[in-house]
């Protein structure tokens, strides 16, 4: 992987573990294989990169076509429009002019505001995004026509075959090392694949007209099935120092959790512009409960990625010994947060092989997105990325 970090102290590690002080990060350039083919655009998309401004006193502007971030007492740092597909915003007392905002709407490039915790808050985008009413009014009717109970099973079976890859990713490497283990692994693998089988089958035995929340407590009951095995395996994976407790969300303070939690909340904020950009309603979801304010359809689509793009990296993370660091209030400090967002966003620069081709896996998420567009418009099928292991 390769990470461009600018405005660094002379000591900053660049590995991405280390906890250097990065008060800029740019990330995901230059991510072109060189034995891959891909499609112009997505070729041009696969060379750009994302800033992540997280040090106050930090200001981003605008000269001529280039965002510029400056810092007290540092040289400037020019970077071309052109070159830039996101901007993250996750500290405070950071600057942003008017003319670098309209810059990156002219562009079409998202801001992302994050909190500490890195839960997204905010973020701006083109209006030109928000602009697809025939999208929305499709999604609403999918929402009670059976096509919105359809696609949440077709996401928790992604979603499920992604937690049994991710075991038998983890399970290799233990197969004469830790023979029980790699067992182990493999038989959770096993039953977590069984269950995602059933998952359809909800939607095909219940009652017309079949409506996205009635079968919607059949659905989240066998995805807590799966949970639990899933969970019980991660458990084998993890080395004992981290007394692993299971898996816990808000309130989590075992070390494992708090960074799980912090990733898939930079994850969140990162594919929610992704959806918006595609003419989808983030709030209008199927498979979890319709709330003001929650961005039900963010958390259904974040389900077919959580295991390959976070959980892999993070679970490697803590078998190679790194470990988060805390602030007196419990909270993660500043160096553990940058380093868990470059990995996020390194992550989605990194390419895998689909449909034949090598893609970056952020345009392979963008692809899923506007294919469930065409399933909402056309019925087009929905077929969630599996990952190899």
């Amino acid at each position: 992987m390769r990470t461009f970090q600018a405005l660094l102290s002379p000591s900053t590690e660049t590995d991405g573990v280390g906890g250097g002080r990065t008060d800029v990060l740019f990330t995901g350039a230059n991510r072109l294989q060189n034995n891959t083919s891909p499609k112009p655009s997505m070729q041009e998309e696969m060379g750009k990169m994302e800033i992540v401004l997280t040090e106050f006193g930090t200001h981003l502007g605008k000269s001529g076509d280039r965002f510029v971030i400056k810092r007290p007492n540092e040289t400037p740092v020019e970077i071309p429009a052109q070159d830039v597909k996101a901007i993250l915003v996750a500290g405070k007392g950071i600057g942003i002019s008017t003319d670098a905002i309209a810059l990156a709407l002219e562009h079409e490039i998202p801001i992302i505001f994050l909190t500490f915790s890195g839960e997204p808050y905010g973020h701006v985008v083109s209006p030109s995004s928000l602009g697809n009413a025939v999208v929305r009014l499709e999604q609403l009717r999918a929402y009670e026509d059976g096509r919105g109970a359809l696609l949440a099973a077709t996401m928790l079976q992604g979603k499920l075959k992604n937690q049994a890859a991710t075991l038998r990713y983890f399970a290799k490497s233990r197969h004469e090392a830790a023979p029980d283990i790699h067992k182990l692994l493999h038989n959770q693998a096993d039953t977590i694949e069984n269950i995602a089988k059933q998952m359809t089958d909800v939607v095909d035995e219940a009652p017309a007209p079949v409506c996205a929340e009635k079968v919607r407590p059949d659905l989240m009951a066998l995805e807590a099935q799966a949970a639990r095995h899933y969970w019980n395996g991660i458990a084998h994976i993890l080395p004992e120092d981290i007394h692993f407790p299971g898996r816990e969300r808000r309130g989590a303070a075992d070390p494992f959790n708090c960074s799980l939690n912090y990733a898939y909340a930079v994850l969140y904020g990162r594919l929610n512009p992704v959806l918006i950009i595609a003419g989808l309603d983030p709030y209008l979801g199927y498979l979890h409960a319709l709330e003001n304010g929650k961005p039900a359809l963010l958390f259904d689509f974040i389900e077919e990625f959580r295991q390959f793009v976070i959980d892999r990296s993070i679970i490697g993370l803590f078998t190679k010994k790194w470990r988060p660091k805390f602030e007196e209030n419990g909270k993660l400090d500043l160096a553990t947060r940058k380093n868990l967002a470059a990995r996020v966003l390194e992550r989605l620069s990194d390419t895998v092989e689909y449909q034949g081709k090598h893609v970056q896996i952020l345009e392979l998420v963008r692809t899923k997105a506007y294919e469930i567009v065409r399933f909402i418009k056309n019925q087009e099928p929905h077929v969630p990325y599996v990952a190899p292991w």
